[in-house]
């Protein structure tokens, strides 16, 4: 199912930087197996110094291998990959683009690697808790401190877990009387959560993928969201459900 992202990327792709030089490659056309490109390379070998267009085809069987070797390694470099400079840096490129994915240069050297959330970052509870829990707290009827004192069982974990979503969201933390005044005062508080919700990197990436895949189904997209979650998230032992290359779903 990775192959529905790269598809989709590449429909949306019209322009995208170089990660070497920031010059743009473009993407002039595309079928159901490939992508053609073009590019203004500097003439180093000669004297004018001039930019000579040049024309490329990248296959998607090639972009969707690059990206089952980052999940599965969690980090690429240009030398991972196979073909020309521009080839190669194309790939790293394209692949940039997609917001759980961190680039960065080592001398010559140019790497890909997955973003990293852990789990108690991450929200875990229902929406309507969450809002029961946030009204309850700005009410005065609960204290997120007193969580272990004054609830047992399975009650404790809903409230814990209300609380780290709570957190998440800015609503317990030093600056706490901000957001709450803010969510007071707020016309439309939905929007206001949502506003919330939107300052929050994971939560970006999951609405960029939803919104890149659109027109799938939704068990589509919970395959691909769950694939790609699995790899950047680690539990609080820093272990993680890496993504395995050998599972994957074509």
């Amino acid at each position: 199912m990775l192959t529905y992202i790269i598809f989709e990327l590449a429909k949306v792709t019209k322009q995208l930087n170089r990660v070497d030089t920031l010059d743009p490659f473009h993407v002039v056309e595309m079928d159901q197996s490939r992508v053609y490109v073009e590019s203004n390379v500097l003439d180093e070998e000669g004297m004018s110094g001039e930019r000579n267009p040049s024309h490329f085809i990248v296959r998607f069987e090639d972009l969707q291998y690059a990206l089952e070797c980052l999940l599965y390694d969690r980090l690429l470099k240009d030398d991972d990959l196979e073909g020309s400079k521009e080839y190669t840096i194309f790939i790293l490129s394209f692949l940039a683009q997609l917001p759980f994915i961190n680039m960065e240069q080592q001398n010559d050297n140019y790497i890909l690697s997955l973003k990293e959330f852990q789990t108690d970052k991450l929200p875990c509870e229902q929406y309507t808790n969450i809002m029961k829990l946030l009204h309850d707290t700005m009410n005065g009827e609960f204290d997120p401190a007193n969580i272990s004192q004054e609830f047992h069982g399975s009650q404790y974990t809903v409230k814990s877990r209300g609380r780290q979503d709570l957190r998440l969201l800015g609503f317990i933390n030093e600056v706490n009387e901000m957001f709450i005044a803010n969510y007071r005062q707020a016309t439309d508080k939905v929007r206001e959560i949502q506003q919330c919700l939107l300052d929050q990197d994971y939560f970006r990436i999951s609405l960029y993928i939803l919104d890149l895949l659109q027109n799938y189904s939704k068990s589509e997209k919970k395959e691909i969201l769950l694939n790609i979650g699995m790899s950047i998230v680690r539990n609080s032992r820093g272990d993680n459900y890496q993504w395995r290359r050998n599972e994957h779903i074509m």
